[in-house]
């Protein structure tokens, strides 16, 4: 099936040959009328003569501009460009008699006529002869009535009997990016950014078509890729790609949370799966996916705040829980530094009464006692001891060596009386 072509309004075609003839029968009628300095008319003879001059400086005129306005490659002669010229005449008065014989209807009821009008700057003379240069990074795809006929160009192209200019197919790489507003499977609104880049298919073993040796399959495909827009216009190929990739992304990230669609692995495993998904939809309507891409989510301004507060809070957590570890950390140290003491205190005394028993076991009693006081003061004058024991514990034990030095005293006294 073809593509609807767009329409134009008919214009008024040049007589083109008509204009010939006229010239020729003014020729005609000069020579038969002519006289020479008798007075003599040539008739017959004069207009054959008249006629065929200008039939030969006209002949003269079209091998001129044959062989150097439309020159073709490999062709060292003039007569391709000839036959041109002369079905440009032909077709301009068939055009001109046409008009003649049917006159256009009224601007109020004026009826469109079906022809191609293209995106694309193409040169006038595709219109008017039939042939002309096309730009190396496009292709024409060509028909004849409703069925396609073939792919032409990039270079000079020569139209055949019949064949319109159906499309113009561009050959360059073609990027399209849109915005998108997409949910998460948790309901958060997000905002990406959906890239493409593709170009027709092209078949890399020919050298034909320098530089985009497009395959042919896939001008046919791509020209009748038919679409329309929201207000029944046509649409190019080349925008109906974007749209379904649009659709991709919306049912990619609604399958995802946002804690998951923030992580690098899942955004590249989305990508993966809506070029595959392109690959496989346009590759077969003769599109070749170079690259499709959905941008980092970008989140609300409220979303971000909300999401910011939810960090501070877990981090937070995470400091009280340091600080708790580190405090119960500290009481556990300090009380192995009491035992440690304890311990080295219990260790002096035992040490102590072993060497007074052996030297002086008769007062063994008295001397315990007064190193128990000596030590009991050494500690309540250590500075790190009264950071580990509480204040009245220590005067408790300020008091307690007083009494004891007092009862030693009182003893004393009794034994020496």
């Amino acid at each position: 099936m073809a593509r609807k072509r767009k329409t134009q309004k008919r214009t008024r075609p040049n007589p083109g040959a008509i204009r010939l003839f006229v010239a020729v029968l003014l020729a005609g009628f000069l020579g038969l009328i002519w006289k020479d300095y008798l007075q003599v008319p040539f008739g017959l003879l004069g207009s054959i003569v008249w006629v065929g001059a200008l039939l030969i400086a006209f002949s003269f005129g079209l091998l001129f501009y044959a062989r150097f306005i439309l020159p073709i490659p490999g062709n060292e002669g003039w007569t391709e460009g000839l036959y041109l010229l002369l079905r440009h005449y032909s077709q301009q008065a068939n055009r001109f008699m046409a008009h003649l014989v049917t006159p256009p209807p009224s601007k109020r009821h004026e009826l469109p006529e079906p022809t191609v009008v293209s995106r694309y700057a193409l040169p006038q003379s595709l219109e008017t002869l039939g042939a002309g240069m096309v730009p190396s990074h496009l292709a024409l795809s060509l028909a004849k009535g409703t069925a396609f006929s073939r792919a032409a160009g990039p270079g000079f192209v020569i139209l055949y009997r019949g064949e319109e200019i159906e499309d113009v197919i561009d050959l360059r790489d073609i990027s399209r990016r849109e915005v998108v507003q997409a949910h998460t499977r948790d309901g958060i609104p997000v905002e990406t950014a959906v890239s493409l880049k593709f170009h027709v298919r092209r078949d890399l073993n020919s050298l034909e078509n320098f530089p985009y040796p497009y395959d042919s399959n896939a001008i046919f495909s791509v020209t009748h890729i038919i679409s329309v827009d929201e207000r029944n216009r046509d649409k190019p190929w080349t925008e109906q790609l974007i749209p379904h990739a649009r659709d991709l992304v919306l049912a990619q990230f609604n399958q995802y949370t946002l804690d998951e669609l923030l992580q690098t692995a899942t955004l590249d495993l989305i990508n993966n799966q809506i070029r595959k998904t392109m690959a496989d939809t346009f590759g077969p309507q003769g599109i070749e996916i170079i690259s499709a891409s959905a941008s980092r989510p970008k989140l609300p301004q409220e979303v971000t705040e909300q999401r910011l507060k939810v960090w501070q809070a877990y981090w937070q957590h995470k400091i009280q829980e340091k600080y708790t570890a580190i405090g119960e950390e500290m009481i556990r140290r300090i009380k192995q530094t009491k035992a440690r003491i304890q311990i080295e205190i219990i260790q002096n005394i035992v040490h102590n009464i072993e060497a007074v028993r052996q030297t002086n076991p008769e007062h063994l009693t008295e001397i315990i006692t007064l190193r128990m006081i000596e030590a009991m003061e050494e500690a309540a004058s250590d500075n790190s001891v009264q950071a580990l024991i509480p204040q009245p514990v220590m005067s408790s034990l300020v008091e307690a060596s007083r009494q004891m030095l007092t009862w030693i005293s009182q003893q004393s006294k009794e034994e020496q009386e």
